[in-house]
């Protein structure tokens, strides 16, 4: 591997780094896992916790469990326990202590792995990813590197450190040492599950005809695995129009395997939900039995609105498995699209207790449980495990972000998370778009104007980072580059009613030019579409209102002084 001694000769400059390193056991939930089911007022109560520490880590009582790691720790000289305090550290902000911790762990680790290596060897795995993980997530980058690669160089391959690893390199622009990773991870050609998520790897270094190759080859294995649907989804997030443009050409010979990949895509755009589906029903009948074929028709089901028909495809797929973690996972959706969320806690631990590394139950599934609950105080515990099981799953890790920003209003820990993705995806437009909009929260206009720069730099054909730049610089106060890259944003699509929105406010408030301004917002008004989402209509209507009643002041009396009111500009 490109000589990794080398690259660990020219990073390895720390004292306490020392002999083979790595680690054993591991920090997060995934690991111990315990089922403890017992009744209890009629309920099942499901744990995933090995022990206290979990338990409060889960519940998001982070002092309580440090100080039982503490406890755990006095009782044991591997040092796994100080690396579960360093990850809550982390998590509440400390990174300095959490550093600390980690390196103390690192030291306590090779003295005990000089004496007795064979004692520690069936730990040591689980303890170094845990430990480079979590370098990699406190931004210590040179640490998590030289740990990493000493490692693998030492040892033999341990693929949940490979996958760590592979995040790391591309976060450090290093692709030719992320591409070695992928080509050297072995591959589990009878696990279905885990060639998906070789796939999700190939992907991230951008190896769009390999990813597909590998899913078909894992859907062929087991039409059971709805990883497979989920990796799907990752590539379009990557780079959608690549996807379909691919699928399309290997589809144009009847391969019915692509098909149903690019139904999959196409469920994901509302203008294409129609396609989707007529390929889903032209599919071969031996495709209709299958867990993946079936969990895409519930989607596209209730995509447009047949509740009916996507519940009664749920029913049949929980009453005809006995078990296994696909189906505790769609038995957990039931019931959160149900309201009850008890039970759906339930299911979802169930799931992973089948399947400790699907990250989507730690990542998607259990955080949106606990926010129809309301309970949000433990759902940086489950973010932070499905990065570890997952850590270059860009589009969890953006949906994370979107988490806190959207639900809590956490605009610096949302921008935490785009950086990360953006560090393992730099060419995706979009990411910097998003963290110019954190940025434009925090009313720190010009390092937006950055980001939106940055996405127009990657892709100028897309209207809203034109939108968004002018937006931008109207705050700053940069009449002409607003204006401009606003005429930009609606030439580029002139069904923009947001852009044209921003094109009526700039004329009302800065030309102070009413009938032209009025005429933009009232077409946004009287063109919004049915489906637009409640804020973005209130906001449009709101500005219709108020410009209206200055309009209406100004022909009765064109010289009449009138106070143009502050109107709502759309990023």
């Amino acid at each position: 591997m490109k000589k990794l001694s080398e690259i660990y000769k020219r990073l390895n400059k720390k004292e306490w780094f020392e002999p083979v390193f790595v680690i054993g056991m591991s920090l997060t939930v995934t690991l111990g896992i315990v089922v403890g089911v017992h009744s209890a007022f009629g309920q099942a109560d499901v744990s995933i916790a090995n022990n206290k520490g979990e338990e409060y880590f889960y519940e998001g009582k982070y002092d309580e469990a440090i100080q039982e790691f503490e406890t755990l720790q006095r009782e044991e000289e591997w040092p796994i326990w100080k690396v579960k305090q360093a990850e809550i550290y982390s998590i509440k902000g400390d990174y300095d202590k959490s550093n600390s911790l980690l390196k103390e762990a690192v030291i306590i680790r090779n003295k005990l792995i000089q004496k007795e290596q064979d004692k520690y060897s069936d730990k040591d795995n689980e303890f170094m990813n845990e430990v480079v993980y979590s370098f990699f997530i406190n931004k210590e980058y040179e640490q998590a590197v030289s740990l990493g690669e000493d490692y693998i160089l030492n040892n033999e391959e341990y693929k949940p450190l490979m996958r760590t690893m592979l995040s790391i390199y591309m976060s450090l622009d290093e692709k030719d040492n992320a591409k070695e990773i992928v080509e050297e991870y072995t591959v589990d050609e009878n696990s279905s599950y885990d060639m998906s998520v070789y796939a999700n790897m190939q992907m991230v270094i951008g190896d769009i005809n390999g990813a597909l190759s590998t899913l078909k080859e894992a859907f062929e294995l087991n039409k059971d695995e709805i990883n497979i649907l989920d990796v799907v989804s990752q590539l379009a997030n990557y780079n959608r129009e690549e996807v379909i443009n691919v699928l399309t050409e290997l589809s144009e010979d009847n391969d019915e395997v692509y098909n149903l990949f690019l139904a999959k895509v196409y469920s994901m755009d509302k203008d294409k939900y129609i396609e989707a589906i007529d390929i889903v029903d032209s599919l071969d009948d031996s495709f209709k039995e299958s867990l993946v074929y079936n969990v895409l028709k519930a989607q596209l089901a209730y995509n447009i609105g047949n509740e009916e028909e996507a519940t009664d495809i749920v029913n049949k797929i929980v009453d005809s498995k006995d078990s296994g973690y696909a189906k505790y996972y769609i038995e957990a959706t039931k019931y959160l699209k149900q309201g009850n969320y008890d039970k759906a806690i339930e299911y979802s631990k169930k799931s992973i207790l089948e399947n400790n590394d699907y990250a989507d139950n730690y990542g998607v599934l259990l955080p949106e449980i606990l926010l129809a609950k309301n309970d949000t105080d433990c759902i940086e515990s489950y973010f932070r495990t499905a990065i570890l099981e997952e850590p270059f799953n860009i589009s969890m890790i953006i949906n994370i972000g979107n988490y806190y920003a959207n639900n809590l209003g956490r605009y610096d820990k949302a921008a935490q998370y785009y950086e990360l993705a953006s560090k393992i995806n730099s060419s995706n437009a979009d990411i910097y778009y998003l963290l110019g909009n954190m940025e434009v929260n925090q009313e720190k206009y010009d390092t937006a104007i950055e980001y939106f720069e940055k996405a127009l730099s990657l892709d100028k054909e897309n209207g809203k980072y034109f939108r968004a730049l002018g937006t931008a610089y109207y705050n700053i106060g940069d009449n002409e580059e607003s204006i401009n890259n606003t005429r930009e944003a609606y030439a580029l699509d002139e069904t923009d009613i947001l852009a044209l929105n921003n094109a009526g406010c700039y004329y009302m408030t800065v030309e102070k030019d009413v009938w032209r301004g009025f005429s933009n917002i009232e077409a946004a008004y009287e063109e919004m579409p049915e489906n637009i989402d409640s804020d973005t209509k209130k906001k449009i209507t709101d500005n219709y209102n108020q410009a209206k009643e200055v309009f209406d002041k100004y022909i009765e009396d064109e010289n009449i002084d009138i106070n143009i009111p502050k109107l709502n500009l759309f990023y």
